[in-house]
């Protein structure tokens, strides 16, 4: 049976799964626009600053879950390989520079971005990992919902 605190951490997953959601759903929607913006033919944060804004709250939300997986002492194969990956801390910084950002041109950012291809892989398989670890709150989540009878779970 899973703690309240787990309980808890898995609603923070919820977040940052359906951030990751938003992010893949903009990033499609507007990939013309990247391509565009690399050619110089396009200057406007908002004309393209949905795409970032899901993977920056995406991220830093990840980045909860996995503080609060470590402190809460959680243990999955996969979540702790991940975790003990030099990624890791990239992760941890670039949530500091989202939330506590210092100047615009932030190292903490850019490590991220270098990092390319492998660090956007790694965040997406950390947060398959997190599901397939939260997969059973899920289930027992979903399986406490009573159908529409006016009836409250206990």
């Amino acid at each position: 049976m899973a703690r309240l605190d787990e309980i808890s951490l898995y609603r923070q997953f919820l977040w940052a799964r359906e951030l990751r959601a938003e992010y893949r759903q903009e990033h499609l929607a507007h990939e013309d626009l990247f391509a565009r913006a690399h050619r110089g033919e396009v200057g406007s944060y908002e004309q393209g600053f949905r795409p970032d804004m899901y993977m920056c709250l995406w991220y830093g939300v990840l980045n909860v879950v996995a503080e609060g997986y470590e402190e809460l002492g959680l243990t999955n194969p996969e979540v702790d390989k991940l975790l003990s990956q030099p990624e890791r801390d990239l992760l941890r910084r670039f949530r500091n520079a989202v939330f506590h950002p210092t100047s615009h041109k932030d190292r903490r950012l850019e490590e991220m971005v270098r990092a390319g291809e492998q660090s956007r892989a790694w965040v997406d398989s950390l947060t398959d990992a997190m599901a397939a670890y939260f997969a059973s709150i899920e289930e027992t989540d979903r399986e406490s919902r009573l159908p529409s009878t006016g009836k409250t779970p206990r």
